[in-house]
């Protein structure tokens, strides 16, 4: 199947295409920005530059298309500004308009992401698919942009997605860091339900979505077991080992976040009834053992950094590549001014010690690298014996995937001080390490490996 996707680059995204290059489905791109989108993309695809907020595909975008996932949308994080309101509601509506505009009849399968806002605030009151929208402006952008996907001669499925929770990103992935200050609390009274789903699910639900024709229509994408915010918070805090703040008033979050505070303080319990009638299987149905596979290596204040790139050559090369620890120095940021001292064997294998040196906003610093474990081509681990970090353990992981390999970063760290030192400069390192690796995988897009040409 040849599939066209929107918001490929992010959260579910990634995922999905993931998943469906590895069943033998060919993907086509739509984004704004080709060299950023080849930078995040993390599966082989064929791109087309369109600005869908403005410009229309073109029916020859189409050529060859079996199905459509539609899943772009400005981040409702952030103020809810007047312009940032114009922006969340536009990426959605007009996008999907001007997706749509020229989409020919031999294009038999349109899904697109919706969310469980369209809901509103709804206390204890159980939603299937049947029950009546809510008010508000959430309720508003969904109602708005399903509207765009309804009456269509294809075969549509609508996915109102609960909270997705996975370790790469989203919600997870910010009140964890706020948890790991000791700044996590019940919010509100703590009785709003929230309705939630495994990246791993929600990407079976899509998949499912786009080849079994019994899906059709509305359906909620949200497991069987919603919790309430109280639930939610201990569990989290038990998972990461964490202490919680006295409860915050809904007033202080309406306060403090404005109009935004619905996404907090709205209660959604949603009932996932289509996807039961169709024999849809929950792998992570249950909200401690999800928290458990994401969070595990978060536990007693560890820092987790998760990375994942594409890269259009062959798994020998690209784990031989960063192997190399002079390939290291070339695509680290200058700024550092990284180099290697000294490496204790000819060739890089389980055992080796390398030692570097390096400056962290201006500071220097030498750093000892252990090699823990090397497992050609597929893994290797190495781990930190003397440096600026109380623990620093990076896997790298390379999977073998259609038309190349899928590189992935897992970085576990602490920093010094323990709590404080989490408190005070988490932020700093957490900062540090991001723009590492950005500039790492901005590099490797640009050059594709002849990093000849970067000296």
């Amino acid at each position: 199947m040849k599939i066209l996707m929107t918001g490929a680059t992010g959260l579910v995204g990634s995922s999905l295409g993931e998943k469906l290059t590895d069943l033998g489905h060919s993907i086509v791109v739509v984004t704004r920005n080709s060299v950023k989108a080849r930078e995040q993309l993390t599966f082989s695809a064929d791109i087309i530059i369109c600005d869908l907020n403005n410009i229309p595909l073109s029916p020859e975008n189409f050529n060859g298309i079996d199905a459509i996932v539609n899943l772009v949308g400005e981040s409702i994080d952030g103020r809810w500004s007047r312009k940032k309101k114009n922006e969340i509601l536009n990426s959605r509506v007009s996008s999907s308009k001007n997706l749509l505009k020229n989409c020919p009849s031999s294009v038999k399968t349109i899904i697109t992401a919706s969310a469980q806002g369209i809901y509103g605030d709804r206390g204890n009151e159980e939603l299937n698919e049947q029950s009546k929208e809510g008010e508000g402006f959430l309720s508003d952008v969904c109602r708005d942009w399903e509207a765009e996907f309804k009456n269509r001669q294809q075969r549509v499925v609508i996915l109102r997605l609960g909270i997705v929770l996975t370790k790469k990103g989203g919600m997870l992935k910010k009140i964890s860091a706020l948890f790991q200050k000791n700044l996590g609390a019940i919010l509100g009274t703590g009785n709003q339900w929230m309705s939630y789903i495994s990246l791993n699910d929600l990407v079976n639900v899509f998949t499912n979505a786009l080849t079994n024709e019994k899906y059709t229509g509305v359906i909620n994408a949200a497991n069987n077991n919603p919790v309430t915010n109280a639930v939610f918070t201990n569990a989290l805090s038990k998972q990461l080992n964490v202490r919680q703040l006295p409860r915050v008033p809904s007033f202080v979050l309406k306060i403090v976040l404005g109009e935004m505070s619905h996404l907090v303080l709205d209660s959604t319990r949603v009932n996932p009834q289509r996807l039961n009638e169709l024999g849809f299987h929950f792998n992570d149905n249950n909200l401690d053992k999800i928290l458990t596979e994401e969070l595990s290596l978060m536990r007693d204040h560890y820092s987790l950094f998760y990375s994942e790139q594409f890269v259009p050559f062959e798994i020998e090369k690209v784990f031989m590549f960063f192997g190399d620890h002079l390939n290291l120095e070339k695509i680290t940021p200058d700024i550092l001014h990284f180099r290697t001292d000294f490496i204790s064997t000819p060739i890089i294998a389980k055992d080796t010690i390398i030692q570097y040196r390096l400056k962290i906003r201006g500071f220097p610093v030498k750093w000892t690298t252990l090699i823990k474990s090397w497992d050609c081509p597929d893994e290797f681990i190495d781990m930190q014996i003397k440096g600026p970090y109380n623990f620093w353990k990076h896997k790298h992981k390379f999977r073998k995937v259609k038309n190349g390999t899928l590189m992935i970063d897992e970085v576990q760290y602490k920093v010094p001080m323990g709590k404080l030192g989490k408190l005070v400069a988490g932020n700093f390192v957490e900062n540090d390490v991001s723009q590492i690796f950005a500039h790492r995988r901005e590099v490797i897009a640009k050059y594709n490996f002849d990093l000849h040409r970067v000296i």
